[in-house]
C-alpha cells in the first residue's frame, strides 16, 4: 500500500481493489463499497469507515 500512497499523493488517481477494506479506506480520498456485486455505499473514505454499514459488514462491528 506504500506505494499507491505514494502515487496518490502526486495527484494521481488510482482505482484499488481490495478486500482489506480497513487498509483500502484509509489510504482512499473517496471509495465504492460494494456487497455481492452491489454498491451499497459511496462517499469519502473517512464517512465510510464510520459507516455503521461498513464497519457490520466488512470490520465484525455489530
Amino acid at each position: 500500500m506504500a506505494l499507491v500512497r505514494r502515487i496518490r499523493d502526486e495527484d494521481v488517481t488510482v482505482l484499488v481493489v481490495e478486500q482489506n477494506v480497513a487498509k483500502a479506506l484509509a489510504i482512499a480520498d473517496d471509495a465504492h463499497v460494494l456487497e455481492r456485486g452491489r454498491l451499497v455505499a459511496s462517499g469519502p473514505a473517512s464517512d465510510l469507515l464510520r459507516s455503521n454499514l461498513v464497519q457490520a459488514a466488512y470490520l465484525g462491528a455489530r
